[in-house]
């Protein structure tokens, strides 16, 4: 059995002032596990009170990945 991700994903919560710093000027999409999680709704509208620059993945990682687009896996 394997873990699936997107590549360059990172989990949240937490989130440091200094990794909020680092990714400052790149865009942000947050995430959850489907259409009716609410998690990544509240994510992008904290950011973008922030000033980040954030999208929601509507339908999340199942979408993504029925799509056919890349994930990577890792060893579980």
């Amino acid at each position: 059995m394997s873990i699936q991700y997107f590549r360059h994903a990172v989990q949240s919560p937490p989130l440091t002032h200094s990794d909020l710093r680092a990714i400052r000027d790149q865009a942000i999409v947050a995430y959850c596990g489907g259409r009716y999680c609410v998690l990544s709704m509240r994510a992008v509208a904290l950011l973008r009170a922030r000033g980040f620059q954030a999208q929601r993945l509507g339908d999340g990682f199942p979408a993504w990945k029925a799509a056919g687009l890349r994930v990577e896996s890792a060893p579980h």
